[in-house]
């Protein structure tokens, strides 16, 4: 039975649960030496997890490898992290804590991070790729480097079933984890198995169920970093069009959120990056039910940087019949160069305008007043979003309140939770991969630390 106890436990091989083996390992190197479990003088006594044959981390993937959601980060390229790590670019109820976090584990410590382990890193206007930009690389050597530590032992294709706090009359008491491939001991458990979001790679919101079975009351989960949901009819017509707009989220008509990108158009909706970086406002507002549900309407500038005197200035040289040495161009032809040819009669039709008959000279006050509404606050009512098969990541999970600045439960001593499964969830842009690293290896050498603190094991929390 001795290979069943181990120092730590991490349950979830994604980028948090990596993260946080790497770290713990180290941390261990440091303390106890580099001579592996097996050099030096044992400090054993009667506790199995110092059994000088066998590794003291063990890592739980329910996948057959470890680290699949990272294949899809990026898109395909592992967006790292970001230059600007700016605290605004992460959402949670507890920012303060977050900031602490992102202090010590920042971006110039994660490009140390993946050099130590053979990853070369570059910088693109502040985001931060492998240099050879294949996320799979990064995969590869996270796992290389883990296969390397005599100290880990990772085993795939084991899910975790449940978890049982020690028993306080125990010598060395280890929480006991019932997994497909039997039970497990560990003196320390992460908790890394991401959120609900991205099913296909293993994600079904275990920590979750585990944190609440902890005495955890979560920010209820949702979708983030998601496309949006509208009834609009005009959408078909607008399927695969993308152009670049400034948008704007009205909840109960409040202006709530704002930013400027590209969007693409689906016949059921809007996505793209732009869309996804205010999704998770939208998201919640539409969550709630009966009464609680928001209105939520997204209005869009297609002219973005530009004010509506300039605009009108700029739509009556397009149609000027002087300038064009002819008698003037209908709206839908002066509009050509400024729009995507299936946008235009959708835009004179929000108008309530004949782009076909009209020019700019014949508009009323009126009329340029509906146009310039239509092309700068273009109303699109969101109805709902799409779920988590199609989400980049999980809002809500365990509170920062209930962690310690380690990250370990206040309500479970021994047991830490690391990435996407804590209520912080980041913007595009490396962000949520960031965290994932940096929260991982905070946890990762809290417990580490905590090992060697308290040797005779742990004690059941409040």
């Amino acid at each position: 039975m001795k290979d069943r106890y181990y120092k730590i436990i991490i349950i979830g091989g994604g980028a948090s649960g990596l993260a946080a083996a790497l770290s713990s390992c180290a941390c261990l190197d440091r303390i106890k030496g580099r001579s592996g479990p097996a050099g030096g003088e044992s400090d054993a006594g009667s506790d199995p997890a110092q059994n000088s044959c066998q590794a003291e981390i063990l890592i739980l993937e329910k996948k057959d490898r470890p680290g699949s959601k990272i294949l899809a980060t990026g898109n395909g390229r592992c967006n790292l992290s970001n230059e600007n790590l700016n605290l605004s670019c992460y959402r949670s109820q507890d920012p303060d804590r977050v900031r602490d976090i992102l202090k010590f584990y920042d971006g110039e410590w994660t490009r140390r991070f993946f050099e130590s382990i053979g990853l070369y890193t570059k910088s693109m206007e502040g985001y931060i790729y492998p240099y050879n930009e294949q996320a799979s690389s990064v995969r590869n050597l996270l796992e290389t480097s883990i296969n390397e530590k005599p100290r880990i032992r990772m085993l795939t294709e084991t899910e975790v079933q449940f978890i049982r706090e020690p028993a306080e009359d125990k010598p060395n008491p280890y929480y006991r984890i019932v997994t497909s491939q039997g039970v497990f001991y560990g003196e320390k458990i992460i908790i890394t198995t991401g959120g609900y979001a991205g099913p296909s790679f293993g994600c079904s919101g275990d920590g979750f169920r585990i944190a609440e079975d902890m005495g955890h009351k979560l920010v209820p989960p949702l979708p983030a970093l998601t496309a949006l949901v509208s009834k609009a009819p005009f959408l078909k017509k607008l399927n695969g069009v993308r152009c670049r707009a400034g948008i704007t989220l009205y909840i109960e008509g409040m202006k709530t959120a704002s930013d400027q990108g590209q969007i693409q158009w689906t016949d059921y909706g809007v996505s793209g990056v732009v869309v996804f970086q205010i999704s998770r406002y939208a998201v919640k507002a539409l969550s709630a039910s009966g009464k609680e549900k928001k209105r939520v309407l997204l209005t869009i500038d297609f002219m973005p940087g530009y004010e509506d005197k300039d605009l009108k200035e700029l739509i009556r040289s397009l149609s000027d019949g002087q300038a064009l040495a002819s008698c003037g161009r209908p709206l839908t032809k002066a509009m050509e160069s400024l729009f995507h040819s299936k946008l235009i009669p959708v835009i004179l039709r929000e108008a309530g305008i004949d782009g076909d008959e009209e020019k700019a000279d014949s508009l009323t006050d009126k009329k340029w007043t509906k146009l310039l509404d239509a092309i700068r606050r273009f109303p699109l009512r969101i109805s709902g979003y799409k779920g988590y098969d199609k989400a980049q990541v999980t809002q809500g999970g365990v509170p920062l309140a209930e962690l310690d600045s380690g990250l370990q439960s206040l309500r479970r001593t021994g047991i830490y939770f690391a990435g996407e499964v804590i209520d912080v969830d980041g913007i595009c842009g490396g962000y949520n991969l960031q965290w994932a690293w940096s929260s991982g290896a905070a946890a990762g050498r809290a417990a580490a630390e905590a090992c060697m603190k308290s040797p005779a094991g742990v004690k059941a929390g409040k």
